[in-house]
């Protein structure tokens, strides 16, 4: 899990520098509010272009050359901001608070991801297995659960530019992605896990595996995390310094 722990980090990183970039408006700063805006712009645009290469495909694992797909990416979308990015971190440094926040941010697209790459798992072995119906066709659970969960990670990085203050960017961000997990998307998971234990059971196919990634890695974080973002307001803030490189949310493709 340590390459998915590199790419929550990585989105979140770049999406609260959005944030800052955008909430600063003193022009007299180390950068002039048009230029703030256009690092703003690029690093919208490497967010998509992240996120994108992410789910670009279901066959592939998510490993080190997948995050370095994914980071290679987002540098193509922000070619000035990466050539200034010792003035971003000028530009954060005079914001006390530039990236308060971004912990939870990171935990909850970690969770987000973190289901989207075990449905992802769950949906190629039960494929293989012969369960194309259930997972691949057009209009099933699988493919069905796969694009609110996308969307869901999307609306949340969107909502989270979009918000000045730590707190209600939080709110907000979990708000846009619990609206795209209605009760049809828990109710794909569920189904998903029933037809699974149930074949498991008759030991009609060896889904030993598969059932254990529905269950373990989709059914349960899913409804915990919806019942999470429905019931709970945000945890307050507690962040560690960040280095300077991590300050300034840019990402290295040989990293």
């Amino acid at each position: 899990m340590e390459h998915l722990n590199a790419a929550a980090l990585d989105v979140t990183l770049l999406v609260t520098t959005i944030r800052a970039l955008r909430a600063s408006d003193d022009d007299a700063a180390h950068a002039p509010r048009k230029l703030r805006k256009r690092w703003a712009g690029e690093l919208k645009r490497a967010v998509a272009a992240y996120l994108a290469t992410l789910w670009h495909s279901d066959d592939a694992p998510f490993d080190a050359a997948a995050l370095k797909r994914c980071r290679a990416a987002a540098e193509l979308e922000m070619p000035h901001a990466l050539d200034g990015r010792a003035r971003i971190v000028a530009v954060l440094d005079e914001q006390a608070h530039a990236l308060t926040g971004y912990a939870p941010a990171r935990h909850d697209l970690w969770r987000l991801a973190h289901l989207t790459l075990h449905l992802r798992a769950a949906r190629r072995l039960l494929a293989q297995r012969g369960f194309e119906s259930l997972v691949s066709s057009r209009g099933s659970p699988g493919r069905y659960l796969q694009r609110r969960l996308r969307r869901a990670m999307s609306d949340y990085a969107r909502a989270s530019m979009r918000e000045a203050g730590s707190g209600s960017a939080i709110v907000a961000a979990r708000q846009a992605a619990a609206r795209r997990l209605d009760e049809r998307c828990i109710a794909s998971a569920e189904l998903l896990a029933d037809v699974v234990v149930e074949e498991w059971q008759r030991g009609i196919a060896d889904l030993e595996a598969a059932r254990r990634l529905v269950d373990e890695g989709v059914v349960r974080p899913l409804r915990a995390m919806v019942e999470d973002w429905h019931s709970r307001p945000p945890p307050p803030p507690r962040e560690a310094p960040l280095a300077t490189e991590e300050r300034v949310g840019m990402i290295e493709a040989g990293a």
